[in-house]
């Protein structure tokens, strides 16, 4: 599909955060040492393409990385790593021996992106792999993604408080809440609407944790020019939402894989808009979650059921709540 220069702007407008130098040179210094981190000149120059590039080369005795972006100039420093140094940083081990003194460029090194975002993560991800990892363990993660250059990467980290807020502005007590969450190592089947209140119950403490963790991740993408990609509200409601709202205009969602599926609600029913305000309000209580602008949701993830309505209403009223809570949101 060929690049409109609209999509150029959206990206622009919705990673226009400023690349932290201290973080990029904080990151050199994590993956190699101290003496690498003062060898390194970093340069940003700006690409009116909107597609992003480095170039590594000498200057003065030192290795300079000129980029558009601090992805960018994590990649260019990765790549200077790969083919000048024989040194590999994987997600979990490094390949290779870094040499003591930083080693010429000789050959400049050039690249230029011929995407506008790249992206990593699905939502089975969190569950299968990340479900209890800290940020010790997301900072390793975070370094080898900006490294690869990846500028977009899914965080539905901590939404289990956004749904406990939500739920709970909606007169759900403590335990109705615990009954509708699943635990963390299936919180991603319940965001995909597969499921709901399997092996839940978590200690107040893991909602902070959580949201904290999760604000560390956005800002961390966002000081090297980059974004997270957040949770979207599609319509899910508990199963038992009619007992609260009996007048809910609701399209159940029967099983999946023996697990009871959430219900959802009806795009015309009013309670579709207002259920939606208060979760994108909640969602954007997480630090940096203003400056996130893209959104991942899945209205009938591995079937579901339309109720015979067109899936284009639905989808039409998942955009419309979204635009309305965020007006520059990317679905």
């Amino acid at each position: 599909m060929k690049i409109q220069q609209r999509d150029i702007d959206i990206k622009q407008k919705n990673m226009s955060t400023q690349t932290d130098l201290g973080e990029v040179y904080a990151l050199i210094e994590r993956v190699t040492n101290k003496n690498y981190a003062s060898a390194i000149l970093l340069e940003l120059q700006k690409d009116e393409s909107g597609f992003d590039f480095y170039e590594v080369c000498d200057k003065n005795g030192k290795i300079l990385i000129r980029a558009s972006c601090g992805v960018s100039l994590a990649a260019g420093f990765n790549a200077y790593l790969k083919e000048r140094c024989g040194y590999s940083v994987g997600i979990l081990t490094t390949s290779g021996t870094l040499p003591e003194i930083p080693p010429a460029v000789n050959e400049p090194i050039y690249k230029k992106s011929e995407f506008l975002y790249r992206y990593f993560f699905n939502y089975c991800t969190f569950s299968y792999t990340y479900a209890f990892d800290n940020w010790e363990d997301w900072e390793k993660t975070l370094d080898y993604l900006l490294l690869s250059g990846y500028n977009l990467i899914l965080n539905p980290i901590g939404f289990e408080s956004v749904w406990r807020e939500t739920l709970l502005a909606l007169d759900y007590t403590e335990k109705q809440i615990q009954n509708f969450l699943c635990g963390p190592a299936f919180y991603a089947w319940q965001w995909m609407m597969n499921m709901s209140g399997w092996a839940g119950g978590v200690p107040n403490w893991w909602y902070e944790d959580r949201k904290e963790l999760a604000g560390k991740i956005n800002l961390r993408m966002q000081a090297f020019g980059a974004s997270t990609v957040a949770a979207g509200y599609v319509g899910m409601v508990p199963a038992d939402f009619a007992e609260h709202f009996p007048d809910a205009k609701l399209i159940e969602q029967g099983g999946w894989c023996g697990f009871v599926r959430p219900a959802l609600l009806m795009p015309e029913d009013p309670l579709f808009d207002r259920v939606a305000s208060l979760f994108y309000a909640e969602s954007k209580k997480i630090a940096g979650a203003e400056n996130v602008h893209y959104y991942s949701v899945d209205p009938f993830h591995e079937g579901g059921n339309t109720g015979g309505m067109d899936s284009r209403a639905i989808s039409r009223e998942v955009l419309t709540s979204m635009l309305a809570a965020d007006t520059d949101a990317v679905w």
